[in-house]
């Protein structure tokens, strides 16, 4: 998978934002795939990192999709609280 190896390139050359980028691919592309779970997590990881380090735009792109994955697998309190 393309996203896997951005990740992965990213890392090695040290960007987070591009391994932000390519985490958000990831979940994109395991919902595409019907991989709910798998999905939640990458964008999960994604919104922690971007929080922590600041990156407010990556984060605010994935925290719907953060929110819809939480929805789709019942979670629904935590799906509303990723909506706030």
């Amino acid at each position: 998978m393309a996203s896997a190896a951005a990740a992965e390139c990213a890392r090695a050359a040290g960007s987070l934002e591009l391994q932000l980028r390519a985490l958000s691919g990831l979940g994109d592309a395991h919902y595409a795939g019907g991989r709910l779970v798998s999905s939640y997590e990458h964008f999960r990881e994604c919104v922690t990192l971007g929080r922590k380090h600041r990156f407010v735009q990556i984060e605010a792109a994935n925290l719907p999709m953060m929110a819809f994955c939480a929805f789709l697998m019942g979670k629904l309190g935590e799906s509303l609280n990723h909506a706030r």
